[in-house]
């Protein structure tokens, strides 16, 4: 139902690519964090969480997908992958998160040179 009312709620959006910014905004809402919900009967003592999520373009046969442990956003686009001659493939998903560091070029102001201890 939540889905449903926010995607109803959506301002027009003109293309498939155009979407998926807002189906990932729609998809944080309802993931299930790891230690905020347990199902004895159906988990044992294992807390439930979402572990992985999908949003699928069907017109565009692309999947994008992120995990528990790696919020990067990553695009399977099946267009690209010619399955007569691919052969099957297994590639893990739950890989961790691969934080790189934000670069800012240009000279180092007086605030950051002190927030670095060199004033």
């Amino acid at each position: 139902m939540k889905m449903a009312c926010f995607h109803a709620m959506q301002p027009k959006i003109d293309t498939d690519a155009q979407a998926i910014q807002p189906v990932w905004s729609m998809v944080n809402t309802v993931d299930i964090v790891l230690g905020a919900l347990y199902w004895p009967e159906f988990f044992g003592d294992e807390p439930a969480m979402t572990s992985y999520s999908l949003a699928v373009d069907l017109t565009g046969k692309t999947y994008y997908l992120r995990t528990y442990d790696n919020f990067d956003i990553r695009k399977i686009d099946l267009n690209a992958i010619d399955f007569a001659k691919v052969d099957y493939q297994e590639h893990a998903i739950f890989t961790g998160a691969n934080y790189p560091d934000f670069e800012f070029h240009g000279a180092v102001t007086g605030a950051q040179a002190e927030h670095r201890g060199a004033a």
